[in-house]
């Protein structure tokens, strides 16, 4: 993989009329069917070479790294469940690898993933009917037999695949169980509705047909998006003391009033309160930050993302927390002058009218020295203030003033969340660029 990307470019294998969807050959002899060719329903990948790199071994190797700077701390406790973020791997990867870290090498029988349907409505909650999802990693498959008895236990639940094709919430989470527990059958569910009926429900389902199985619940959820970092801090506090408390209905009825933000806010109560029937739990919130603090960019568009681990009350061995010293890997950067700041904007601008006009990129001088620094870069394009594009690259291995038109060129006609922009559009849209003031280093604990 060339660059890592940081957006969802979709990307869709089709295999039938009906979805998005692989179909592997798993073939069967059996009965009356002897020569029918069985095929899989496999779900591809659509966030690789965007959330997460899309080469095997390059994403193998990020995981295990981010896995290992975070050590586990909940030695003898039973763990029902985890609350994990869902972003680009370069802003949550780790928030969502201190949750992971602290399951991994278990035993469990499967782990049911619930995620929030970003974009595609439905009524009930959809679990997944297919036989597994495709990741750089391998196939992840389904318990069938699990899923099936889940789906039977409510007639608001139904297996399908409806609300997965598009949906990244689940996908972020596989690769994650793949490498902290290898070989474990997953069952994705994914839900639009997040009110307490219908969470209530989905929870005691998955408690009655999982009682003959160690399950682990993992919800998949960023918290604030908006444009106030302040505000961002306070409302994540907010909404993880209330996870904390592991209060579910309380939880549901700040998330409709606005009090509390969390895209997965409904899968967090339907784990809380499968758990709250499963044993005598407690919640801790182990890793918290937002993509103002990954980035340093403390103005504009900001998402919050927190892990959570639910365990049994009163077995942890909490492990005491490291005191913070400087890293030696860490190398920080002084923040880019006015006058650099100017010739990148114009750079970005420049890029996007010659491709609109010729197709091709135009070739660029650094005319500062800081402009050769090879720094992470994101470069957001606004429309009367809603966004129009937003796309960056986290790595330092090219200097500013080729990485920022290429950025440009990227958030303006690669993000797929948008059509690509339009010459008539060039005076509306504002361009901003976020330079990282430090290279992405290894940290030796998430503490």
């Amino acid at each position: 993989m060339k660059k890592r990307f940081i957006l969802l470019l979709f990307l869709a294998a089709v295999c039938t009329s009906f979805g998005v969807y692989a179909c592997d050959s798993g073939e069967s002899n059996t009965g009356n069917n002897a020569g029918l060719t069985i095929k899989e329903k496999i779900r591809n990948p659509v966030v690789a070479d965007m959330w997460y790199p899309a080469n095997e071994q390059e994403l193998r190797s990020d995981i295990i790294k981010m896995l290992s700077n975070t050590k586990p701390a909940y030695s003898n406790a039973d763990i029902y469940g985890l609350v994990c973020p869902h972003a680009g791997y370069q802003y949550s990867g780790a928030v969502a690898a201190a949750g992971y870290a602290q399951v991994q090498g278990r035993t469990y029988d499967a782990v049911i993933v619930i995620g929030p349907s970003h974009r595609e409505p439905f009524h009930g909650v959809s679990i997944y009917d297919g036989d597994g999802y495709r990741t750089p990693l391998g196939v992840a498959y389904v318990d069938k037999e699990l899923a099936a008895a889940i789906a039977k236990e409510d007639n608001m639940l139904f297996l399908s695949d409806a609300g997965h094709g598009s949906e990244h919430s689940v996908e972020a989470q596989i690769p994650f169980i793949q490498v902290a527990l290898p070989e474990t059958k997953i069952v994705p569910i994914v839900m639009l509705d997040r009110s307490w009926d219908i969470c209530k429900r989905l929870a005691e389902a998955i408690v009655h047909a999982a009682k003959d199985k160690n399950v682990l619940l993992v919800a998949s959820t960023d918290l604030y998006h908006g444009n106030s970092y302040q505000q961002c801090k306070r409302t994540d506090e907010q909404t993880l003391n209330q996870i904390e408390k592991l209060q579910p209905q309380a939880l549901c009825k700040g998330l409709v009033s606005g009090k509390f933000s969390a895209c997965g806010g409904g899968p967090v109560a339907v784990i809380e309160h499968a758990a709250l029937q499963m044993g005598n739990p407690k919640a801790e919130i182990i890793a918290r930050t937002n993509s103002g603090d990954v980035t340093g960019q403390k103005n504009g568009y900001v998402v919050g993302y927190g892990s959570v681990v639910i365990y049994e009350n009163g077995k942890a061995e909490k492990t005491s927390k490291k005191n913070e010293v400087e890293n030696p890997q860490k190398i920080s950067y002084p923040p880019v002058s006015d006058e650099v700041q100017q010739e990148l904007l114009r750079m970005a601008r420049v890029a996007i009218v010659e491709y609109l006009d010729t197709g091709t990129m135009p070739t660029f001088e650094a005319t500062h020295e800081s402009m050769k620094q090879q720094r992470g870069v994101f470069v957001t394009l606004t429309k009367g203030g809603r966004l129009r594009g937003c796309i960056g690259h986290h790595e330092s291995d090219e200097p500013l003033y080729k990485l920022v038109p290429q950025m440009a060129l990227a958030a303006a006609f690669n993000d797929w969340r948008f059509t690509p922009v339009k010459k008539s559009e060039l005076d509306d849209i504002h361009i901003k660029i976020s330079v990282y003031l430090t290279n992405v280093y290894k940290i030796d604990s998430i503490d």
